[in-house]
């Protein structure tokens, strides 16, 4: 018997222990990917509603009613306003800023500015007659 060679069975253990480490490197950067993947994620699903929000404003703005009109006459006088609605609650800061006027063509611009995440907003410039 002092002649045979024995066959080995199984793995070594310095073999588990590499193979370990190349499983936890490659764990830690696919969750890394996977954790910024979700954070951009939100951040265009965020950005995509305060679009959508934004344009919902805008066509509001168009319309002739009592509350545009004295919103209009304020945004002349004072230069900007402060929008409320139903629609922004406390998620956004909606603020109208006059950027010039053309006769009765007036220019201005629609921000909405996410209330949770202040660097995130949305900008339409937009225009109007006026009486």
């Amino acid at each position: 018997m002092s002649g045979e060679i024995k066959m080995k069975r199984g793995f070594m253990l310095v073999e588990i222990i590499v193979g370990l480490a190349i499983f936890g490197l490659v764990s830690v950067t696919s969750y890394n990917l996977l954790k910024s993947s979700f954070a951009n994620t939100e951040k265009t699903e965020l950005k995509l509603s305060m679009t959508y929000t934004c344009q919902e404003i805008v066509e509001e703005l168009k319309s002739n009613t009592q509350k545009n009109e004295a919103l209009f006459t304020e945004l002349l006088t004072n230069g900007s306003y402060i929008y409320t609605s139903d629609k922004i609650e406390n998620k956004y800061i909606c603020e109208i800023k006059l950027n010039k006027i053309e006769g009765e063509l007036i220019y201005y611009t629609c921000t909405l500015i996410s209330a949770l995440r202040p660097e995130m907003e949305v900008s339409f410039e937009c225009s109007r007659f006026i009486k």
